[in-house]
């Protein structure tokens, strides 16, 4: 790769990458276009891991459709482990769902499906998508079933009303 040519080259050894609470700074914003740009790139052709934990505040946009869709056509071709912690909450009407995707879980499914073309789920040995407070996955590879695809999150529970008289 050119050296600073921003073409993706310069980091062709990359093995592993971290991305954790990150702030969007005003400076080039990280942007899920931008990680599905490393995704593809040549860097990304050789990553074996893949550890984003954008939890946090400033986790708008960071790893959504255009980075699991860059996995579901074949980026990272040699990834191992995946685990993507970038929860939301969505408003349905009254109801609140906790744990959310950020990405449309219909292309986190098409990723993570056993007939793929990627192979991603036949590859990876860890897979974890959006944790939940005992640490399990809200999509389990290779299971069908209520629990073992819980990516449009959880309906949170009415919180108790301590000021009833």
């Amino acid at each position: 790769g050119k050296e600073g040519g921003g073409d993706g080259g310069g980091c062709t050894n990359l093995r592993g990458f971290m991305l954790s609470q990150c702030s969007n700074s005003t400076i080039d914003p990280l942007t899920d276009e931008a990680m599905a740009a490393m995704l593809r790139s040549p860097a990304g052709r050789k990553l074996r891991w893949l550890w984003v934990d954008i939890s946090g505040p400033f986790k708008d946009g960071v790893f959504g459709d255009a980075s699991w869709t860059a996995l579901a056509e074949g980026a990272c071709p040699e990834l191992e482990l995946l685990w993507i912690n970038a929860p939301s909450i969505r408003k349905d009407g009254d109801e609140t769902w906790l744990g959310t995707t950020l990405s449309d879980p219909s292309i986190i499914r098409r990723a993570l499906s056993p007939g793929s073309s990627s192979q991603l789920a036949q590859r990876l040995k860890l897979c974890m998508v959006n944790p939940d407070k005992k640490i399990a996955s809200r999509y389990v590879l290779n299971e069908s079933g209520k629990k073992a695809d819980r990516l449009k999150g959880e309906k949170m529970k009415p919180m108790p009303d301590f000021f009833e008289y």
